[in-house]
């Protein structure tokens, strides 16, 4: 009892370094939740419509087709109007184009006739950089609608495969990966739970590295030994008190963050897969309780050592990992030594939860987390017994 009350008092005197980095984790939850939110989300993306003015001289199929895909992107404009009208216009910017559709453009698409064929014609004014991008846009259309068209498909499928090619979700969506034996994986879009719990693995390293890591380090001090060996208290009851203590105070933190997390998960919270992410965190901080017992050991001052871990560890954990930079961004090299890392089972797990994966299936994730912290638990309680029979 008299060492738990010993850690406890000398963990107040680090509280502070803690509470600084618990606090920028709640700023960083309430970031990503923020930026996740926003009206600027590409969910939210739409395109520009700009007013053009439409004269449709052909009135055919294909004629009618491109009318329709103008009108579902811009504001169209198909009153009668003299050249001298819409020449104004455009110089007042009342429109950005003037557009028409030749007779015999139809059947000039159709017969497949080039370059001396009808084309649609575009005025606009050149100092404007919108009237280029429209220009730019229905050429694209009509370009791969007529290589669909040619390439044996109906002028509706053609039509609809040309709009397909010009959405913009194609660009920014993955729907399948491709696994190394062929086949595909769906992949879903990141939820609201996987983006905010990896926010918090670095920021439970930095607590647990600034105020625990110097107040168990503070009782491995020569001095402080030599007082306990001659009071006849076990040495073996120091460790474990210490050990308790110590994941006492991260589970505490622990709990803290999972109130944020519920709070701001909204409707995803206490959901099968919330649970799932909420015992991958509780497992990833055991393990780092663990890691902090290797490191408690080392030949090192508390003030030196706990700087360079919470700087150095943290961020290159977190870094290799892809707690800072997804998986998918990170190269083989360094997804080779991520596999070493806690961090890197860490996300793993999420990508696999939020994928619709199992407990079963991330199962083995949360095991070679916590192969990670046994193996720095087992090397400090070896160091340590070298240590005693050394002095």
């Amino acid at each position: 009892m008299q060492v738990f009350k010993k850690f406890i008092k000398i963990q107040k005197k680090y509280m502070v370094s803690a509470t600084i980095f618990f606090v920028m984790g709640i700023l960083l939850i309430f970031m990503n939740y923020a930026l996740r939110n926003s009206s600027t989300a590409t969910k939210d993306f739409h395109s520009m419509q700009l007013p053009i003015h439409l004269t449709d001289e052909d009135q055919s199929e294909v004629s009618k087709i491109f009318v329709e895909y103008l009108k579902e992107n811009h504001k169209v404009d198909e009153a009668e109007q003299s050249s001298e009208v819409l020449a104004g216009r455009l110089y007042y910017q009342d429109i950005v184009a003037d557009v028409t559709i030749p007779k015999g453009f139809g059947e000039a698409f159709i017969s497949g006739e080039t370059p001396d064929s009808p084309q649609v014609k575009s005025v606009v004014d050149e100092g404007i950089a919108h009237g280029h991008m429209i220009n730019l846009q229905f050429m694209a259309f009509l370009n791969s609608m007529y290589a669909f068209y040619h390439s044996g498909m109906s002028l509706a499928d053609a039509a609809e495969q040309a709009k397909a090619t010009q959405t913009s979700e194609n660009y920014v969506t993955i729907v399948e990966e491709v696994k190394d034996d062929g086949s595909t994986i769906s992949r879903s879009k990141e939820s609201m739970s996987q983006i905010l719990f990896l926010c918090v693995p670095y920021v439970i390293m930095s607590c647990v590295f600034t105020s625990l890591l110097p107040a168990v380090m503070s009782f491995n001090e020569t001095e402080k030994k030599n007082r306990e060996n001659a009071s006849g208290f076990p040495v073996w009851k120091r460790s474990l008190t210490l050990a308790l203590g110590s994941l006492l105070f991260a589970l505490a933190f622990y709990l803290c963050y999972m109130v944020c997390l519920a709070i701001f998960c909204g409707s995803e919270s206490f959901s099968g897969m919330w649970m799932l992410m909420a015992l991958n965190l509780l497992v990833f901080t055991i393990s780092t309780v663990m890691m902090m017992a290797f490191l408690s050991v080392l030949p090192l001052k508390a003030s030196v050592l706990s700087s360079i871990v919470s700087t150095v560890v943290s961020l290159g954990f977190a870094f290799l990992g892809g707690i800072f930079v997804p998986l998918s961004y990170l190269g083989d090299g360094v997804k080779m030594i991520g596999r070493f890392l806690p961090t890197y089972w860490y996300s793993m797990s999420l990508d696999a939860l939020n994928g619709g994966k199992g407990f079963t299936d991330v199962l083995p994730y949360f095991g070679l987390e916590l192969l990670f912290g046994v193996a720095c638990l087992a090397i400090a309680l070896a160091l340590s017994k070298a240590s005693e029979r050394a002095h």
